[in-house]
């Protein structure tokens, strides 16, 4: 036996032990391969999950052969080319996201997270990472965000005063109206607790109030058959309408009050007993 022969075979096992681990990981992953920046072409030999057709809508012949770099949306080449060298250069791991062409010619959405990978003697072999499609995700945050837009655009233009807080009576959203109810500038409400704009002499007991509604809640007008205030910024206290609705939103469950001035309204009946 030549000296160190026990030690290669060691290796061997380690190398064969390394391969089979790398396989277990990517049948759980929605894309992996190893590619080589250089070449831009996945080294082989490569290995795919069992969802590679959906991402690169490519047969398992074509994937020796299969040159990335020409795929990549013209508007993400530069980045991922710029991170890709950065982690080659620093040899750290890299996360980048972009749009890739598949062999169908539609882009998908795709999260790489790779690492450079280096012989013992340090010579660069290539980049081993996972690819993750992400596309519908995005089209759903797209949706959502769209949704979401809607909604802030209809709070705006609604007659009355709205105010939505979270869970914790944090207010989130206040719309003009609000602003004219109150006597506050909109940056002086969010971020605060929505007792700011209760009276004095209700304020310590609007929390048990909020915590009952957030058990049940449903849409309907806060305090029937009571007489209901507000507070003010310069103190002073405005008899006012309210209704409430629990809204859901992706950051969890809003309730939306819309706040109607009836100090006019009280004005008038005097007029009209007089």
């Amino acid at each position: 036996m030549e000296p160190g022969g026990s030690g290669n075979a060691g290796g061997r096992v380690r190398a064969n032990d390394g391969r089979e681990r790398d396989r277990r990981l990517i049948s759980r992953k929605p894309i992996k391969s190893s590619l080589d920046v250089k070449e831009r072409r996945v080294s082989g030999p490569p290995s795919y999950s069992k969802r590679r057709i959906r991402v690169l809508a490519a047969s398992s012949e074509d994937i020796p052969y299969f040159n990335w770099h020409p795929t990549i949306h013209p508007e993400d080449a530069a980045e991922i080319e710029a991170r890709m060298a950065e982690a080659l250069a620093t040899q750290s791991t890299v996360s980048v996201q972009g749009r890739y062409k598949n062999c169908k010619g539609k882009y998908r959405v795709l999260l790489t997270a790779a690492r450079p990978h280096f012989s013992i003697k340090g010579r660069f072999r290539g980049l081993i990472g996972v690819n993750v499609d992400v596309t519908e995700s995005q089209k759903a945050e797209a949706a959502l965000r769209h949704s979401e837009e809607r909604f802030r655009s209809a709070v705006e233009a609604a007659p009355s005063g709205m105010v939505m807080t979270d869970r914790n009576g944090c207010i989130v959203l206040v719309n003009l109206h609000a602003e004219a109810v109150f006597g506050y500038q909109r940056e002086e409400m969010i971020g605060k607790g929505v007792e700011m704009l209760v009276p004095d002499r209700s304020r310590s007991s609007h929390p048990v109030f909020r915590d009952t509604y957030g058990r049940r809640p449903l849409a309907r007008a806060m305090g029937a058959g009571r007489d209901l205030y507000a507070r003010r910024k310069d103190g002073t206290e405005v008899p006012v309408e309210i209704g409430l609705s629990p809204i859901e939103t992706s950051e969890g469950l809003m309730t939306l009050a819309s706040v109607v001035d009836i100090s006019e309204r009280g004005g008038q009946r005097c007029k009209e007993n007089f």
